[in-house]
């Protein structure tokens, strides 16, 4: 509810126009600041605001509770805003399929990432912000649209999913430890196994390789990216073996890249262990 309120307040809506808009945020794409409208940030702000309404439902035996605490909280005003503020929000531009990740972002320079890095004047300069050679191109530092959609997979048909990997993966630095995960876990979605399979060892090697921007010479100053480790393992369990798990049930729908032969891991639901095991002839559930 508190998050809700934040959105809340951070919404703007000019007085000729019934849409609102995010203004001024920087969403993953780091490399692009000071943005309107990032598709990614404006979909999770209303994510947050559909999860608040949706306590309703939550605690629907308990009336009395839910009063209270937006009584507690002077949450009256707000509840009356949330579900206008769902309508309100502004969704992307999309354009052949693809979406526009933050309002001009197709307007700006369509160059290649080699055209860009050419561009340096030392190795070590800083791609973003205000004055970097990335800012006012459409090349980005990590996923973004991308990362929404393997986020969210189940708001994306296959087809939207196709359109906007081919768009913005050859845009896309890889920049960040948080982006190679993105856009294997989509590329696992629509059968690019040899893409995926190369971005999972990326992912999963991160903090055992040499070069990149963790490295200053032989001396490594980048610390250790855990949320990078955990997006090796959404690949392997959600995106090589296909895991989803719907009301309690657990679903398979395997992409298995040629280079594993046998993947198992075990998972928890309601409170029982299972341990499963996908092959390329097929796969198992079973309890432990």
């Amino acid at each position: 509810m508190e998050c809700a309120r934040f959105y809340l307040s951070r919404m703007s809506r000019q007085m000729d126009r019934e849409e609102a808009d995010l203004l001024d945020v920087i969403g993953p794409d780091e490399y692009h600041e000071r943005v309107s409208n990032n598709a990614f940030t404006n979909r999770m702000a209303r994510y947050c605001l559909e999860s608040a309404l949706q306590l309703n439902e939550i605690f629907a035996d308990r009336p009395g509770f839910l009063a209270a605490l937006k009584e507690q909280l002077a949450y009256e005003t707000d509840w009356i805003l949330l579900p206008r503020a769902i309508r309100a929000l502004r969704g992307p531009r999309i354009k052949d399929g693809v979406i526009e990740q933050f309002d001009g972002y197709f307007d700006l320079e369509d160059c290649t990432l080699d055209q860009v890095r050419n561009r340096l004047r030392d190795s070590r300069e800083y791609w973003g912000g205000d004055h970097g050679v990335a800012g006012t191109t459409q090349i980005i530092k990590q996923a973004d649209v991308i990362a929404l959609i393997a986020l969210m997979p189940e708001a994306f048909t296959d087809e939207e999913v196709a359109a906007n990997w081919a768009y913005y993966e050859p845009r896309t630095e890889h920049g960040s430890s948080l982006s190679a995960c993105m856009y294997a876990l989509t590329a696992c979605r629509i059968g690019r196994l040899e893409e995926a399979w190369k971005l999972f060892l990326k992912t999963a090697s991160i903090d055992m390789v040499g070069g990149g921007k963790q490295w200053a010479g032989e001396v490594y100053i980048g610390g250790t990216h855990p949320a990078s480790n955990g997006g090796a393992w959404m690949i392997a369990a959600l995106g090589f073996a296909g895991l989803w798990v719907r009301r309690g049930k657990i679903e398979l729908h395997p992409h298995l890249p040629k280079q594993i032969t046998r993947l198992r891991f075990r998972l928890t639901v309601n409170g029982v262990i299972h341990e499963i095991t996908v092959t390329h002839s097929g796969y198992s559930i079973n309890r432990i």
